[in-house]
């Protein structure tokens, strides 16, 4: 639709959402309550101040008003040196140092062992035009593991996360995320049965086999409309 109104028609264009292979989505089974003594928040991606990432420290200062022990896990690393400073000059200032972790690049399935144990992950997408047109991979990786989800408004995340019943979109705020945090760790049983109806969404229409299928069924659309 951005692409459209830069004067390109709609039937020229074929969206390609992002995704996850089918043999690493888990199951149902996976999903679990968050602990609610000592949480652990995870972010898993590139830290970017464009992005303001940093935001969740701010996040976590909130949600550690009545949960105490949560922590802030970020799995990623700064695109510069200054991205990551950001984060922790943040976590300088609200004396949240020791609650703060960077790892900073991991491989891939090391860095969904530390998804696998967290709590509830973030997939904040700042509102800005070079973001809003994104299809995040995040999203579908925490969904295909079965976990609790806090994730912001976003033209592809609210029809995810709606469509699949995994939780709801909430405003670019850092009060909205920390409620919605908060609202996980108060009724943990409801945060679990939520997480896990994302590997079965996940099989039915992101796995790359799914994707795939989409392309090559337009590809012969578009060849049979040439002969």
């Amino acid at each position: 639709e951005d692409v459209a109104r830069e004067g390109i028609p709609p039937t020229k264009m074929t969206p390609v959402p992002m995704g996850i292979r089918a043999d690493q989505v888990g199951r149902a089974e996976d999903a679990r309550a968050p602990d609610t003594k000592a949480p652990t928040l995870l972010y898993l991606g590139i830290i970017l101040r464009l992005r303001q990432t940093e935001m969740l420290v701010r996040v976590l200062e909130k949600v550690r008003q009545r949960y105490p022990g949560a922590r802030l896990l970020y799995v990623g690393e700064g695109q510069m040196p200054s991205d990551r400073q950001a984060v922790m000059d943040e976590a300088s200032r609200l004396g949240l140092t020791d609650a703060v972790t960077v790892t900073g690049f991991l491989p891939m399935e090391q860095a969904w062992e530390h998804v696998r144990r967290a709590d509830i992950c973030f997939s904040p997408f700042y509102p800005i035009p070079v973001l809003l047109s994104t299809s995040p991979t995040k999203l579908i990786e925490y969904m295909a593991l079965a976990k609790c989800i806090v994730a912001n408004e976003h033209p592809e995340q609210c029809q995810v996360m709606a469509d699949s019943g995994v939780g709801r979109c909430i405003a670019w705020d850092e009060q909205a995320f920390a409620d919605e945090v908060c609202r996980l760790l108060d009724d943990p049983e409801q945060a679990r049965t939520m997480a896990a109806r994302g590997p079965e969404w996940v099989v039915r229409n992101r796995t790359y086999d799914v994707i795939a299928d989409s392309v090559e069924n337009q590809y012969s659309t578009l060849l049979e409309r040439k002969a």
